[in-house]
């Protein structure tokens, strides 16, 4: 089957299709090094009708309807190396092109970064931390109350991809006398059996949690979903983690709350807007760490991603069931 890379961020697909990676997707179909984009699709120069499957990632542009059935007449599935599919994936769907996603792959590169921030943060690592050696015994002191990873309540909100992986993680720690609480409104009493965790509202795991994880789905309902609401509920021994969006969280609610809770920590991936602002309120608060947005999957991780989507390419070419396909009644409730 002849195949193509599809991407406007050539350099993003040079580094997610390496040649590692593309010598795989060699051994299974026709395809060269050249990362097309839409614009080479379009162009008069350009004949595409004979390819039957697309390998894209991050940048991947936006066709029409009408684009894909004139220049990609034989497309049978795209397969996608990055995250949401949301922005591009309908023309391609209704067009009965096949979607297959890596957002399972990148949940594992998340969720790990997550399990070790838990660990790190209840540990009291990030604010015990020394730049010099007169700092030693205050940094000692401050974190000689910290509860540790045992016997604590984990509060997890959202059950997508990456929550379910955290709490999957998490089961590797049966000895530590976690309880695990789960937000999710799709949540039954059966599913909450099956992943072994607590049904909970918000308000409860933001009262009664030790570490509290944002995993909450990116739609415009759940913009400021964070705020002094549920922030107040908090204890003083609290570590809150946002791998999830940046404008999830109200941040001026919650530098404020963490500054009312110096044993407190916030660990955030995520800000808003990203880069943030010089006078972002999150600076400047002691117990506030911030990453540049590194927890999804990064360099030899992105292997990983183009493994799981050629699973799916190789299960297309062999008629066999996909395992991460996203189809068009599913794309509205995804992320």
């Amino acid at each position: 089957m002849k195949a193509i890379l599809l991407t406007a961020s050539k350099e993003k697909g040079r580094e997610v299709f390496d040649e590692k990676s593309l010598e795989k997707i060699r051994q299974h179909f026709a395809i060269e090094s050249t990362i097309y984009t839409r614009e080479d699709i379009l162009s008069q120069e350009g004949d595409f009708r004979a390819v039957e499957v697309i390998f894209a990632c991050w940048g991947v542009e936006v066709f029409s309807l009408e684009e894909i059935r004139q220049h990609l007449p034989n497309l049978k599935g795209l397969f996608y190396v990055g995250g949401s599919v949301q922005y591009f994936a309908k023309p391609f769907l209704q067009a009965g092109v096949r979607v297959c996603g890596s957002w399972q792959a990148n949940a594992v590169a998340v969720a790990e970064y997550v399990v070790s921030q838990m660990i790190l943060g209840i540990k009291g690592t990030f604010r015990s931390r020394i730049k010099q050696a007169s700092e030693w015994e205050e940094k000692k002191q401050r974190v000689l109350s910290v509860k540790g990873f045992y016997g604590i309540k984990i509060g997890i909100l959202g059950s997508g991809a990456i929550g379910k992986k955290v709490i999957e993680l998490l089961s590797n720690y049966r000895d530590n006398q976690l309880e695990i609480y789960l937000y999710s409104p799709s949540l039954t009493e059966e599913k909450a059996k099956i992943l072994g965790v607590k049904q909970a509202s918000v308000s409860e795991i933001f009262q009664s949690c030790d570490i509290i994880s944002n995993h909450i789905a990116n739609h415009p309902e759940t913009v400021g979903f964070y705020s002094k609401e549920q922030f107040e509920l908090m204890g003083d021994q609290v570590v809150f983690i946002n791998t999830g969006r940046g404008q999830q969280v109200v941040e001026h609610d919650l530098a404020e709350a963490m500054r009312k809770r110096p044993q407190s920590c916030a660990l955030l991936d995520v800000t808003y807007t990203e880069p943030p602002k010089e006078d972002c309120p999150l600076f400047g608060v002691d117990n506030i760490f911030v990453n540049p947005h590194i927890a999804g999957s990064q360099n030899n991780e992105l292997a990983r991603m183009v493994d799981y989507i050629l699973q799916d390419a190789i299960a297309l070419k062999q008629h066999q069931a996909l395992q991460y396909e996203i189809t068009l009644e599913a794309l509205s409730r995804l992320a």
